[in-house]
C-alpha cells in the first residue's frame, strides 16, 4: 500500500483521496470497522454520495449530537469531484470547528486538487491522506498475503508476472488471486496465462510483438482472447497500428 500523511492537526476531519482506490477503499473500511468495533452496530454512521446531498444537510449532520452513542462518523465520497468551488468554500469554513463528538471523512477516488480552499483547510486543520499507485513491491505483498489466507502460494517474481499482466490494476490483480487462489495449492505463470484474461494493453503489446515475429499461432491466439473477451476488431486493430506508429517514432 503506498500513501503518503500531510499532516494531523486538531480537528476530526480527513480526506482520503488518489489513483489507488484498492488501497483507499480498504483503508475507509478499516475505519469503518472500528468504529462498528467500537460504538457498536447501531453506533452513528452516515455515508453519503456528494451528488445525493446538499451542504445545507451536510452542516445538520456534522453539527447533530449522536443519538445513543459519543461519536458520529460522516462519510462524504467524492465532494471535490462534484461540488462547486463555492460550496467547497462553504464547507471549508466550517472544518476548523467541528464538535468532538462528530467526525468526517472525504473520501476521493481521485487525486483532489491541492488548490482548493477546502483542500488546504483539511491540510491545515485535518489530516491528509494519499494513496499514490501501488508499486510492484507492494503489489507482490498484498498478492502473496491474499493466496496465503486461501491456503495458496505465490512466489514473488509470479506475483509481479500476475501485476504486470493486469497492468497494475489492484482490483483486477486482487480478485484474480482469490480466483486462482480456490483451485490450485500454488500459482504459476502457467496457470495465471491459461486462466485469466490479460488487460487490453498487455494484450495489444504481446500480439504487437508476435506480429512483429511473424508468429502467426501466437498472433492468432490472443487476437482471438481478445474478440472472446468482447473486444471490438476495430479497436483491436487501432491500437495495433498505434503501437507500431511508435515504434517506428521511436
Amino acid at each position: 500500500m503506498s500513501s503518503s500523511e500531510d499532516k494531523k492537526n486538531t480537528t476530526n476531519a480527513y480526506l482520503f483521496h488518489g489513483v489507488d482506490t484498492f488501497s483507499s477503499q480498504k483503508y475507509l473500511n478499516f475505519w469503518k470497522e472500528s468504529f462498528f468495533k467500537k460504538y457498536g452496530e447501531n453506533a452513528n454512521l452516515e455515508e453519503h454520495n456528494a451528488k445525493e446531498v446538499n451542504i445545507k444537510s451536510i452542516k445538520l449532520n456534522i453539527d447533530s449530537v449522536p443519538f445513543l452513542c459519543d461519536k458520529r462518523l460522516i462519510i462524504i465520497k467524492d465532494f471535490f469531484s462534484v461540488k462547486k468551488t463555492d460550496d467547497q468554500r462553504e464547507l471549508a469554513e466550517i472544518i476548523e470547528n467541528i464538535p468532538d463528538h462528530t467526525i468526517v471523512i472525504f473520501y476521493e477516488s481521485k487525486n483532489a486538487p491541492k488548490n482548493l480552499v477546502l483542500y488546504k483547510r483539511l491540510a491545515k486543520f485535518g489530516t491528509v491522506k494519499e494513496f499514490a499507485k501501488t508499486s510492484p513491491a507492494d503489489a507482490v505483498k498484498i498478492i502473496q498475503e491474499t493466496a496465503k489466507a486461501k491456503n495458496s502460494s505465490i512466489d514473488s517474481k509470479t506475483a509481479t508476472f500476475l501485476f504486470q499482466y493486469l497492468d497494475g490494476n489492484m482490483w483486477n490483480v486482487f480478485h484474480e488471486t482469490e480466483k486462482l487462489s480456490a483451485f490450485t495449492d500454488e500459482i504459476t505463470t502457467n496457470v495465471i496465462e491459461d486462466n485469466v484474461i490479460q488487460s487490453l494493453n498487455s494484450s495489444i503489446f504481446k500480439l504487437t510483438d508476435a506480429i512483429g515475429a511473424k508468429d502467426a499461432h501466437s498472433s492468432l491466439k490472443v487476437f482471438k482472447t481478445l474478440l472472446n473477451n468482447g473486444e471490438s476488431p476495430i479497436q483491436i486493430f487501432f491500437m495495433i497500428a498505434r503501437n507500431f506508429r511508435i515504434i517506428i517514432q521511436i
